[in-house]
């Protein structure tokens, strides 16, 4: 990775971690700001806050060499796949909320039901993905090296 790229991963890592940190700490109460009528619940915002920093330590860990870094790098994606299936899971069924009004499925307006199946099939392949980060983990070989 050439100097430049690396930095640039970097700093769109700190960002992340960054704006990461700031949902998390809306989310658990400790930034006061007024809620807003649409507002999700705060553990949504936990949620998502935690995504984005995982995905900004994932970035910055590709900046580093051995298989430690890989190891961490998988168990982040694991934490943002979990993360995307369990906000896109509120979306679709416990949202009291309009998801959509105008998705358009099969080249109809499906309304709110379309958009919540779009968002629970969403939530399925992100679980499937993250059962699939947890299989290669374990079946993964190991080594004496790090």
């Amino acid at each position: 990775m050439s100097g430049n790229s690396k930095l640039a991963t970097l700093v769109g890592g700190g960002a992340a971690m960054l704006a990461g940190a700031f949902y998390t700490l809306w989310g658990l109460g400790l930034i006061p700001l007024k809620p807003h009528r649409y507002d999700a619940p705060p553990w949504v915002a936990v949620c998502a806050g935690v995504v984005f920093v995982a995905g900004g330590l994932a970035a910055t860990f590709t900046t580093l060499p051995g298989a430690t870094s890989r190891r961490a790098i998988n168990a982040l994606a694991f934490v943002v796949v979990l993360g995307f299936a369990v906000i896109a899971g509120w979306i679709a069924i416990g949202s009291h909320h309009a998801v959509s009004s105008s998705f358009m499925l099969f080249g109809r307006k499906g309304g709110d039901i379309g958009g919540r199946i779009m968002f629970g099939l969403g939530a399925i392949i992100c679980a499937l993905m993250a059962a699939l980060i947890v299989r290669r983990a374990i079946h993964a070989p190991t080594s004496s090296k790090t």
